[in-house]
């Protein structure tokens, strides 16, 4: 019964041209984005033609000590500081006493410093507390700023070294072997679409017997609450994320051509296991909000409302933060191997936290869904 409910379910998206719009959108997206380039030797760093550097994250301690203490002292001078903000940055003013706290901070980052030099504080114990500090200074002055910790990329990124440059490009050949970096932009970018737009598949069409008030089907007794719904969520799960998996083929095979004509290293899995391990925990997410809602209220509207709150708070900034209120995993760079490794662990407990999530609302959606049903002349338990 369940895989004749499951074909039947896959059959129904074939023909329902609200499935092809999203098709059409992720498509779309696909090629805007993400749309497969030729990386070979001519995306290598030229010395001297900055147009080619390849952004990387500083980590000398003492220029990341200087890169702080100069924001600090623009801070102050210009008596406003950047806001960073979901969609916008702005630009906010100072009060005299935010000044002063900031005036304060550059003396003790100034002592720091002093101790440095003079060899008295190790160069890591040094940054800890220079970072300490700007933490101080973007809770003064509010949160959101540059100095917190989920924004320091933003400052501790540069296009400006040679020598970096040809660092970040030799791990890209040698450690993500091209295709685990692209693999990684390939993900943040199609976990943008698979945050959002599911939601309208799961909350107006998974359960649209009842919404059209078809109680006979929704409530009869010949098949279990279990099968019913894990039938019908199962099959809008698969009929999105094959869309997703046949993006990734044809990423796949590009780069196969890619690497053999340019003798680079290539792993065949890399496209795949960025869509499984990033993208399938969004979708999971998605559609399992679409579910309940749509289990306890008619009001559809509601998982909308609640998927695009969460997608909002996600979407930004676009690296780094993949705190457990983040849906989807924004890696918005090509490369960046070692920050991928600092933060793998982050990643892990989020995508692991939003599978347990789903597991729990699919469970908890076949629960009310069995408690609600009646028999056949539609007599059922109303819970809201």
């Amino acid at each position: 019964m369940f895989f004749d409910l499951f074909k039947k379910e896959c059959k129904y998206y074939l023909k329902n041209p609200i499935y092809y719009f999203f098709i059409a959108v992720t498509v779309i997206f696909y090629i805007m984005q993400v749309a497969p380039k030729s990386i070979n030797e001519s995306y290598k760093p030229k010395q001297g033609d900055q147009r080619t550097y390849i952004a990387y994250t500083i980590k000398d301690e003492r220029k990341i000590i200087n890169i702080i203490l100069e924001e600090l002292q623009g801070i102050t001078s210009r008596e406003n500081v950047l806001k960073i903000g979901f969609v916008l940055n702005t630009s906010q003013s100072i009060t005299g006493d935010e000044k002063q706290y900031v005036d304060n901070s550059i003396k003790d980052i100034n002592k720091v410093l002093k101790e440095l030099n003079d060899k008295k504080i190790s160069k890591e114990n040094a940054l800890n507390e220079v970072l300490l500090i700007g933490e101080k200074v973007d809770v003064k002055l509010g949160g959101n700023t540059e100095l917190a910790s989920k924004n320091s990329y933003l400052l501790l990124n540069a296009k400006d070294s040679y020598k970096e440059s040809m660092n970040e490009w030799n791990d890209i050949l040698k450690k993500d072997h091209i295709t685990n970096a692209v693999g990684r932009y390939f993900a943040d970018c199609m976990g943008i679409v698979a945050g959002i737009f599911p939601i309208f598949l799961a909350a107006f069409f998974i359960l649209r017997e009842k919404a059209n008030q078809i109680y006979e089907i929704v409530y009869t007794k010949s098949i279990s609450s279990l099968e019913y719904i894990l039938s019908k969520f199962t099959a809008l799960f698969f009929q999105i994320f094959i869309v997703f998996m046949i993006l990734a083929a044809h990423c796949t095979i590009f780069y196969y051509f890619i690497c053999r004509k340019n003798n680079y290293i290539y792993e065949s899995s890399s496209f795949f296991k960025y869509t499984i391990f990033w993208i399938c925990p969004t979708i999971l997410l998605c559609l399992s909000i679409g579910l309940f809602i749509s289990t306890i209220t008619e009001k559809r509207i509601i998982a909308v409302a609640i998927q695009l709150i969460c997608w909002f708070i996600s979407i930004m900034p676009s690296v780094g933060d993949y705190r457990l209120f983040k849906i989807f995993i924004r890696f918005n760079q090509l490369g960046g191997y070692d920050n991928y490794i600092k933060w793998l662990p982050s990643i892990i407990i989020n995508r692991i936290f939003f599978v347990i999530i789903s597991i729990f609302l699919i469970v908890m959606s076949i629960y009310i869904f069995d408690k609600k049903r009646g028999n056949v002349n539609g007599s059922f338990k109303q819970l809201l």
